[in-house]
């Protein structure tokens, strides 16, 4: 073991040496080289089964060259492939550190531009397979910070071919729909629209095309994006790591671990103390999420085809067979395409129809996004059923008072937007809902009703409701 730390230091003292004065140890690069190259065509050969403990004075010597190979780019063109070869012989073999210690190796050397992205993009996705959760973590920041320094001000010549390339690769992926590396790819593609790196259209339309995959996390992921929930790279980068971001799930843990010890003032207060710092920290960072987001473009705005969008997202929303939070989530990405656009899709109100029951859960947001999907574009023969429906199920004698005042007040939005929507017979009958006593709630919503036809239709109103 001493005589392995002292290899390695004497190769970390010749590669500051050689960083300082490239010119005056060639020889000593080019020994190193080829004992690297010597020893990793004897590892092909015996299917690269090695790691840190078995073979350090390799691992060093391997990461002296990559280190160093800058400075020598004619003679360490070859070492790229060499790595590539190293990671694709030990895929089923390999120890992780000594995977990890390649993938490192392999970076470095796309870092410097002496590995093409054509070469390493391929190896990284295949990657991903593994359970490896460290390993991962490392591929997808690379990939972020490479596209990263290839858009940055004063890039170098060839950066937007670099750029085209990525995103043909990651959109392949995409349509390839592999449950491990889709999600990879879809990962990379949101961050890097919320950095505003990849903020245009011909993202967006990738992203959408994840809104009809087969795997439930792809799903997922691609609903929130256009709810413009945009969650940071660390928190989709595997599955666990949302449990550890969660504040929620922190607190709970450091007051459980209270609990198995005797209870003292101390112990309360330095409890006390950590909460508070969690709240804040998470309060700040929250914040900050916000503020950046406000700055980005709405990526609803940037889909190039927002009728048919809309239309494959309610064919699935109707054979769909996802548990209900993903279906409220997809009516959400649909109620919001459709609002912004003014898009007419009359069998979202149908399917909404299913959900309007004062006892399911959710019904107040179904009814939210219901009357979203309102606009003045809307056939008023497709809202009346609409209408009645809700008005039948919520505002009648045998609900309660919430669910009347609920009930009323989204009638009123949706007339709001579309007044002719609305008959005289059911207008009188919901506006006499102001004569009920005590029930303060749905007194203020039967008048805001009657104001409403009072400016816009008062044609509908009794006489004696018109006013002046």
């Amino acid at each position: 073991m001493s005589a392995d730390k002292s290899f390695r230091g004497t190769l970390l003292a010749l590669q500051n040496k050689t960083r300082r004065d490239p010119e005056s140890y060639v020889d000593e690069f080019r020994t190193q080289l080829q004992h690297f190259d010597a020893v990793a065509k004897s590892l092909l050969g015996s299917g690269a089964n090695f790691d840190q403990a078995s073979n350090p004075q390799f691992l060093a010597v391997m990461q002296f060259v990559c280190n160093v190979g800058y400075c020598y780019p004619e003679e360490s063109a070859r070492l790229p492939q060499l790595l590539v070869d190293l990671l694709e012989a030990g895929k089923g073999s390999i120890r992780p550190d000594g995977r990890l210690a390649l993938v490192n190796c392999l970076i470095l050397l796309r870092n410097k531009n002496l590995a093409p992205v054509e070469l390493t993009m391929p190896v990284f996705f295949g990657l991903l397979q593994s359970r490896d959760k460290t390993l991962r973590k490392v591929i997808l920041s690379h990939i972020v910070n490479d596209v990263r320094r290839i858009n940055l001000p004063g890039a170098k010549e060839g950066s937007a071919k670099v750029n085209r390339h990525i995103q043909s690769f990651l959109f392949k992926v995409m349509e390839d729909d592999d449950a491990v590396q889709a999600r990879c790819a879809l990962t990379i593609m949101i961050d890097l629209y919320r950095r505003q790196l990849w903020c245009n259209d011909r993202t967006v339309q990738v992203i959408a095309t994840a809104c009809f995959s087969r795997h439930t996390l792809i799903l997922r992921m691609a609903l929130h994006f256009f709810m413009m929930q945009m969650p940071k790279f660390s928190s989709v980068g595997s599955d666990s790591d949302s449990d550890e971001q969660d504040p929620g799930r922190i607190i709970s843990r450091l007051k459980h671990k209270l609990k198995h010890k005797a209870k003292t003032g101390k112990r309360e207060r330095v409890l006390k103390h950590k909460v508070d710092g969690l709240k804040k920290r998470f309060d700040e960072d929250w914040r900050a999420d916000r503020a950046k987001e406000r700055q980005l473009v709405d990526p609803v705005r940037l889909l190039q085809d927002p009728q048919g969008f809309a239309e494959r997202l309610l064919a699935k929303l109707h054979k769909t067979a996802e548990r209900f939070e993903v279906r409220l989530l997809m009516m959400s990405v649909l109620a919001r395409v459709v609002s912004e656009h003014e898009l007419l899709l009359l069998g979202v109100f149908p399917l909404m129809e299913r959900y309007l029951e004062p006892s399911q859960l959710h019904s107040t947001t179904v009814l939210s996004l219901a009357s979203t999907c309102v606009h003045p574009m809307v056939p008023p023969d497709a809202l009346e059923s609409f209408v009645r429906t809700i008005a039948d199920r919520f505002v009648n004698d045998r609900s309660d008072q919430d669910s009347i005042t609920i009930g009323i007040n989204t009638i009123r939005e949706i007339c709001k937007r579309q007044p002719l929507a609305m008959n005289a017979e059911l207008l009188n009958d919901l506006v006499g809902y102001k004569q009920r006593r005590g029930e303060r709630g749905i007194i203020m919503a039967a008048r805001s009703l009657l104001q409403l036809y009072r400016e816009v239709n008062p044609e509908l109103l009794a006489p004696k409701l018109r006013g002046s």
